[in-house]
C-alpha cells in the first residue's frame, strides 16, 4: 500500500513539472456568464504562448465593481499575449458605485481581437477611458459608451498598431485633457465607423491625433456631434497635431462644434495644426466654431489637401468652410456651399497659401473667398456669394460673378447649376451645384491646370497623369476641355438639330404657316424657332419624338431652351415620357412673359420596374399667343447621369511632401 502512494507521488511532481517546463498549445476558452471566469480565462490565456480564442456567453452582462488585483486601473489583467474575445453580443461594463478603472490594458507584446461587444461606463483617472493599448489592438464591431478618463482619450487611448472596423464610440470624455473619444499616437486605421456624441475635451471632442509617429486612416467612417472647447480648444470633430498625418476617406464630419475656445484656435469639424491633413471623397457639413474655422481651421505650418469633397453649412467668425492660417491649403474637384461667417470669408479665408482647382463656390456669406495670403484660383466657379472684395487673388479660367479685375479669361456669366440656394440661407447644406447643359461652365477651362494624380485615385501605378475623376468620380475631362467647377457635365444629348441651325428636321412643325424657323432674334447662332401670335389663333406645334432613349432607372430626363417671349406669349413647353408598360409622365412650363431670352427647364427622375424601360420621350412647344412673338433656341433634351459611384478607395498614396507637389500648370 505504501509503495504504491509512494509512486503516485512520483507521478504527480513529474506531470507538474512537465507541464510547468512545456508552453500549452493554443486554447479555445468557453467563458461563462461571470467576471471571474474572464479573469481566470485571461490569465490563462496570458500564460500561452499561442493565441488563445475566449467565447464569452452569448448576450451576458458582465458587471465589474473592482480593477484587476495586480493592476487596479482595469478591470481585467493586462493583455500580454495574443488573445482573442469573441463577444456574441456581451457586454462589459463597470458598476458605477465602484472605482474608477477602464475595461482592458494591452501591454507591449500584447495583441487583444475584440468583436462583437460592448463595453460602458467604464471610468480611469488616467488615460484610456476603455481601452489603453502599447500593443497591437484589433476592434471588431465593438460599441464603447459613457466612457470618460482624465486623460487623454476618453474612449481609446492607442499608441501601438490599430485597426477599428465596425466601432461605434458615443458619450465618451477625456474631461481634463484631450480626445473626447479616441486618441492616437500610433498606426491607426478606421473604417466603417462612428465617433458620436464625445465631449468635454480641450482639443479633439471625437479624436485626437498626434505626435510624428501618428498616421491614422478614416475609411467611410462618421465623426459627428462631438465638442471641444474650454479655456481653449478646438478641433470639435478632429485634432490632427504635431507633424501627425491623417487621410480621411469616403467619410462624413458633421454637426461638430468648438465651444467658447477663448484662445480663438477653433476648427469646429477639424483643427489641423503643424500636421498633414487628406480629405478625399468626403463631406464635412454644419459643424461650427466660434472663432476661425468652422468647417476646418489649418495653422502653423500645417498641409491641407481637399480632394472631391463638399464642405456646407459650417460656420465660424472667419473662414466658415476653411480657416487657412499660415498654413498650405490646396482643393480640388470641390463644393464649397452654404458656410456661414459672421466677418470674413463665409467659403474660405486664406492667410497664407492657398491653390483652388476645379472648384465651386457658391451660396456662402462675406464674399465666399477672402483673407491676405496668397490666393491662386483656376478652373473654378464663384457665384451666388454675398458679394465682397476676393483679396491678394490670381484668378485664371474661371467664372466669378461680378468679374475680377487683373484676371485672366474671366467669365461674368450665371453658370446655370441645376438648383443653387441662397447665401442668405446659409448656413445650409442645401442646393444642388451641378450645371445645366446649356452652362456656359462647360468645355472651358484649361486642361494644364489640372493636378498630377499624386494619390493614383484610378489604381493605375500613374501618378504622373492629371487627375481622372470630378466630384462625382465620374471622368474629369468629357469633350476637347475640363469644364469649370467640381464637376464634369455628364449626359447624353438626344436631340437632333436643337439650336435650328440646320432648318427645321427633323422637328414636326404644325402650324398654319406663320410658324418657322427665321434667322432673326436667335439666343446663339444664327437662327431660332419662331412662333408669330394674331387673333384666333389656334395652338401651334413644334415637337421631336426620341424612340426607345437609352436611359436607365435612377438616371433623369432632362429638357432645357432658351425661350424669348413677352407678355402677350401664350405657351409651355412639355415633355412626355412613356415606358414599355404603360406609365406615362409630362413634367411641363409655362412661357416666360417677361421678355428676353430665359432658361426653362422641365425635368423628371426615372423610376423603372424589372424588365421595364422608356419607349418614347417627345418634346413639344405649344403655343397659341393671340398677338406677339415667341423665339425658341438652345432645345436640350439630355439623360442626366445616375448617382455616382459609392465604391471606397482606401489605398491612396500619402500626400505629396512638398506644399507646391499637387499644383497643376498656370
Amino acid at each position: 500500500m505504501s509503495r504504491t502512494l509512494h509512486v503516485s507521488a512520483l507521478t504527480l511532481v513529474f506531470a507538474l513539472f512537465l507541464s510547468l517546463a512545456i508552453p500549452a498549445s493554443a486554447a479555445d476558452i468557453n467563458v461563462g456568464c461571470s467576471t471571474g471566469e474572464l479573469i481566470a480565462a485571461i490569465n490563462t490565456a496570458n500564460g500561452n504562448a499561442e493565441a488563445d480564442t475566449l467565447t464569452l456567453a452569448a448576450a451576458c452582462v458582465y458587471t465589474f465593481t473592482e480593477g484587476d488585483a495586480t493592476n487596479d486601473d482595469s478591470a481585467l489583467p493586462r493583455i500580454t499575449s495574443e488573445i482573442v474575445i469573441s463577444g456574441s453580443d456581451a457586454t462589459l461594463q463597470r458598476d458605477s458605485q465602484f472605482n474608477y478603472f477602464r475595461m482592458f490594458y494591452v501591454d507591449t507584446g500584447g495583441k487583444l481581437t475584440l468583436t462583437n461587444v460592448s463595453i460602458s461606463d467604464t471610468y480611469v483617472t488616467g488615460d484610456g477611458g476603455a481601452i489603453y493599448s502599447e500593443g497591437i489592438l484589433n476592434l471588431t464591431d465593438v460599441t464603447i459608451s459613457g466612457a470618460r478618463s482624465a486623460g487623454y482619450g476618453g474612449g481609446v487611448y492607442t499608441i501601438g498598431t490599430a485597426t477599428l472596423s465596425g466601432v461605434t464610440i458615443t458619450g465618451g470624455s477625456a474631461y481634463s485633457a484631450s480626445g473626447g473619444g479616441l486618441y492616437n499616437s500610433g498606426s491607426l486605421t478606421l473604417t466603417d465607423s462612428t465617433i458620436t456624441q464625445n465631449t468635454f475635451a480641450f482639443y479633439g471632442g471625437g479624436i485626437y491625433n498626434t505626435s510624428s509617429t501618428a498616421d491614422m486612416t478614416i475609411v467611410n467612417s462618421t465623426i459627428s456631434g462631438n465638442t471641444s472647447g474650454g479655456a481653449s480648444g478646438g478641433g470639435g470633430g478632429i485634432f490632427n497635431y504635431s507633424q501627425s498625418t491623417m487621410h480621411i476617406i469616403d467619410s462624413t464630419v458633421s454637426g461638430n462644434t468648438v465651444d467658447h475656445a477663448v484662445s480663438a484656435v477653433d476648427g469646429g469639424g477639424i483643427l489641423n495644426q503643424w500636421a498633414t491633413l487628406t480629405v478625399v471623397n468626403s463631406t464635412i457639413s454644419g459643424n461650427t466654431a466660434d472663432g476661425e474655422g468652422g468647417g476646418i481651421h489649418n495653422t502653423s505650418s500645417g498641409i491641407v489637401t481637399v480632394m472631391s469633397s463638399t464642405l456646407s453649412g459650417n460656420s465660424s467668425d472667419r473662414g466658415g468652410g476653411i480657416f487657412n492660417n499660415n498654413g498650405t491649403l490646396t482643393v480640388v474637384n470641390s463644393v464649397i456651399s452654404g458656410n456661414d461667417a459672421t466677418s470674413a470669408g463665409g467659403g474660405l479665408f486664406n492667410g497664407h497659401w492657398m491653390d483652388v482647382i476645379n472648384t465651386t463656390i457658391a451660396g456662402n456669406t462675406q464674399s465666399g473667398v477672402s483673407g491676405i495670403g496668397s490666393t491662386n484660383i483656376r478652373n473654378s466657379v464663384l457665384w451666388g456669394n454675398e458679394l465682397g472684395p476676393i483679396y491678394s487673388a490670381g484668378i485664371s479660367n474661371s467664372i466669378v460673378e461680378g468679374g475680377f479685375a487683373g484676371g485672366t479669361n474671366i467669365l461674368d456669366a450665371d453658370p446655370l447649376f441645376v438648383a443653387p440656394d441662397l447665401f442668405a440661407n446659409a448656413p445650409t447644406t442645401a442646393g444642388d451645384y451641378h450645371v445645366l447643359p446649356l452652362s456656359p461652365a462647360r468645355d472651358i477651362g484649361n486642361n494644364a491646370s489640372l493636378p498630377a494624380d499624386v494619390f493614383d485615385l484610378d489604381n493605375d501605378l500613374d501618378t504622373t497623369e492629371p487627375i481622372p475623376y470630378d466630384r462625382d468620380d465620374g471622368p474629369r475631362v468629357i469633350g476637347p476641355a475640363v469644364d469649370l467647377g467640381a464637376y464634369e457635365l455628364s449626359v447624353l444629348e438626344l436631340l437632333i438639330n436643337g439650336d435650328f441651325e440646320a432648318g427645321s428636321a427633323p422637328w414636326e412643325v404644325v402650324s398654319l404657316g406663320k410658324d418657322k424657323v427665321k434667322d432673326k432674334e436667335p439666343y446663339d447662332g444664327t437662327f431660332a424657332f419662331r412662333f408669330k401670335g394674331f387673333a384666333g389663333k389656334t395652338p401651334a406645334k413644334a415637337k421631336q419624338k426620341v424612340t426607345n432613349p437609352p436611359v436607365e432607372d435612377g438616371q433623369s430626363l432632362v429638357l432645357t431652351a432658351q425661350i424669348n417671349s413677352g407678355a402677350s406669349a401664350d405657351g409651355k413647353m412639355m415633355l412626355k415620357v412613356k415606358t414599355s408598360l404603360g406609365n406615362k409622365v409630362k413634367p411641363q412650363i409655362a412661357f416666360d412673359q417677361t421678355g428676353g431670352y430665359t432658361l426653362h427647364q422641365a425635368s423628371t427622375p426615372i423610376t423603372l420596374a424589372v424588365g421595364e424601360t422608356v419607349t418614347k420621350a417627345i418634346v413639344i412647344f405649344n403655343d397659341k399667343s393671340q398677338s406677339g412673338k415667341v423665339y425658341v433656341d438652345a432645345v436640350s433634351l439630355v439623360v442626366q447621369s445616375a448617382a455616382p459611384r459609392t465604391e471606397t478607395r482606401s489605398d491612396i498614396l500619402p500626400p505629396p511632401a512638398a506644399p507646391g507637389g499637387f499644383r497643376g500648370g498656370n
